[in-house]
């Protein structure tokens, strides 16, 4: 295996650990579960509970599963990406051995 051929190999690895990563935080959300409820008035209703520091309730924010969401997609990409390295290294190391024989 080429160097090339090992780095893109690793780096198939890393995404895969982050995709995984990044599941897991989105199933400890509870992405697929119901929403809250709402809290708040009609006009506008608050999907967190609103704050009060006073009682100790802070407001969660819904950002969290916008990053993972991100970074699932980040580590496609990279997944993407480095499977293509890896098949250019490993087309480009066969046509040598071809040349050879």
């Amino acid at each position: 295996m080429t160097d090339a051929m090992t780095i893109a190999a690793s780096g198939i690895g890393a995404a895969m650990r982050s995709a995984e990563a990044f599941a897991a935080d989105l199933v400890a959300q509870g992405v697929g579960a119901a929403p809250p409820p709402a809290v708040g008035t009609a006009s506008s209703p608050v999907l967190s509970p609103p704050a009060n520091l006073v009682q100790g309730i802070i407001a969660t924010p819904q950002d969290e599963m916008v990053i993972d969401m991100i970074g699932m997609a980040e580590a496609a990409n990279s997944f993407r990406a480095n499977l293509a390295v890896y098949r250019v290294a490993a087309g480009a190391e066969k046509n040598l051995l071809d040349t050879l024989s």
